[in-house]
């Protein structure tokens, strides 16, 4: 469809040694590269795409590591950036016949703070691939650029970013320590 954003193809693989810092090196995690090539079928409208995730979340039922480039059906987040205030989400412009890549590092363990049902909080190390059968993605769109400007008199000053835009979604299934896929 030429008014949708289209997810070519998804790269899930290790870092590059060449390409790790000094402090990735000495981290003694494992690190990977997301890489989602986004195409834009449109022959003259520009599709502004967030750039960068908004959210990670980790599905234990479904053993889902969902990736979000995209603020649509997620909680406000509890550290929404420096002091409290959120920050506008970052986005490419993919030109109309053109494609364009979306690149992320994630290291391997992922910490997420969960909630107990006692109302505390407790760590809980997600391990690639170990504890992941697939990573699902969403990512955000439109034909106008996100908002910039934040609203701090709004709860949560979201800046409105959780209804801006369309979103496309894809999974694919996180290659095993042998360098292959696991079966569905």
């Amino acid at each position: 469809m030429p008014d949708s954003l289209v997810i070519d193809n998804i790269d899930f693989g290790d870092v590059d040694p060449e390409q790790m810092t000094p402090a990735m090196r000495r981290s003694n995690v494992r690190w990977h590269t997301l890489t989602i090539s986004v195409s834009n079928p449109s022959a003259t409208t520009p599709f502004y795409v967030i750039a960068e995730p908004r959210r990670i979340r980790y599905d234990e039922n479904q053993r889902a590591l969902i990736i979000q480039f995209s603020e649509h059906d997620a909680p406000p987040p509890s550290t929404p950036g420096p002091l409290g205030v959120p920050l506008p989400p970052k986005h490419i412009v993919v030109r109309p016949g053109e494609q364009s890549w979306l690149t992320y590092r994630l290291s391997s363990p992922i910490t997420f703070l969960e909630q107990t049902a006692e109302g505390g909080e407790r760590q809980r190390l997600v391990r690639i691939p170990e504890d992941v059968d697939r990573i699902e993605f969403t990512v955000a769109y439109d034909t106008d650029a996100p908002p910039q400007e934040i609203d701090l008199t709004t709860r949560g000053g979201s800046g409105g970013w959780e209804n801006w835009g369309k979103t496309a979604r894809q999974s694919c299934v996180p290659p095993r320590r042998n360098g292959t896929e696991a079966s569905d």
